[in-house]
């Protein structure tokens, strides 16, 4: 995994803006294992919380090797927590570290209990630090649209409507080589569609997929197309969202 930020970061930063050293925390190096070194968070996933009720779960995260920018890819030196946003009230976390270093594992305790329905999808803001040319250099601010999301439900089990319902995952891999996967997160059920163009506007693919409450990928396949930069949009109930990736 090279993007920085989705799927290693969204887990960490997932319930509070409040950060602070969390000694009872301890890091699952065990059963947590980071193959390949993408960066790793286990779970994966984050259990539904009920309203009203003490929540609690604790993750441990092996941040990634590599940071994607705009195609180039840096290797990480450390990673800095600036904030998070589109919190479910009454939930916080203590992380163990603020600072994020790729050869360590850290842990996370969310807890806290949730007073306002919804699902709720996390907003990430990081500072990378990068290697290059045997020096550090500090990477301007990322801001993240996180696939993650938490639901709170009632004692009934219904979930309630959040303003933020819809997100774009992010494509791994990126840069691709025969195939990438590209998607969306979603609370609602619809068709949705993958365009892909060339850089000089033309499209270059075309799909659709039944989208379901979660994550739903499209699975672009470009092994024909030419190596090069390509501009995608997904379209989802009434609403787009643009990128691109690299194909190798």
């Amino acid at each position: 995994m090279k993007n920085l930020v989705s799927g290693i970061l969204a887990l960490l930063l997932t319930t509070g803006i409040n950060i602070s050293g969390y000694g009872q925390c301890v890091a699952d190096t065990a059963n947590c294992k980071d193959i390949d070194k993408p960066g790793q968070v286990c779970p994966d996933s984050l259990p539904v919380a009920e309203l009203n009720t003490p929540y609690e779960q604790v993750f441990t995260i092996i941040p990634p090797y590599e940071f994607d920018f705009e195609g180039a890819v840096f290797t990480i030196h450390k990673i800095l927590i600036d904030s998070v946003t589109n919190l479910p009230s009454g939930l916080s976390y203590e992380a163990n570290a603020t600072e994020l270093f790729p050869d360590s594992s850290y842990c996370v305790l969310i807890s806290g209990t949730p007073i306002e329905l919804g699902t709720f999808f996390l907003k990430i803001y990081v500072t990378p630090f990068v290697e290059f040319m045997e020096s550090i250099f500090q990477s301007a601010q990322t801001v993240d649209d996180t696939s993650l999301f938490i639901t709170v439900q009632s004692a009934t089990g219904l979930p309630g409507i959040s303003t933020d319902q819809i997100m774009l995952l992010p494509v791994k891999p990126n840069p691709f080589t025969m195939s990438s996967r590209i998607g969306l997160t979603s609370d609602r059920f619809g068709v949705g569609n993958l365009y892909v163009f060339y850089i000089t506007g033309q499209m270059a693919h075309h799909e659709e997929i039944w989208v379901q409450p979660g994550k739903n990928y499209f699975d672009f396949r470009g092994e024909t197309l030419r190596k090069g930069i390509y501009l995608y949009k997904v379209s989802f109930m009434g609403k787009s969202f643009t990128s691109r990736v690299v194909k190798m």
